[in-house]
């Protein structure tokens, strides 16, 4: 979400996330940048140290929709093996 807030893209990220209800999640940078009201909002997805139940969702996903800029230290999302799942992290 940090990329998200520094390419000014706040509002249509929150409307995507409202319009899907998919689970949602963001990095440590970005923290207070989508509404944590929401009922699908997921946690802080911080790579090794992630709290586990939000690790395990982020990283069993079969697809990630990421919005800002994607850190490469952040990169295990594509490394792991996929589930039944769609997650959009901002």
């Amino acid at each position: 979400m940090a990329g998200a807030m520094r390419h000014n893209v706040i509002s249509e990220a929150n409307d995507l996330i409202e319009l899907t209800n998919f689970p949602s999640f963001v990095t440590a940078m970005g923290k207070s940048g989508i509404n944590e009201e929401l009922p699908n909002f997921g946690g802080v997805y911080a790579g090794a140290g992630t709290h586990p139940g939000v690790k395990e969702a982020v990283e069993g996903s079969d697809a990630v929709m990421w919005i800002g800029n994607f850190p490469v230290c952040l990169d295990r999302v594509s490394k792991e093996r996929p589930s039944a799942h769609f997650y959009i992290l901002v």
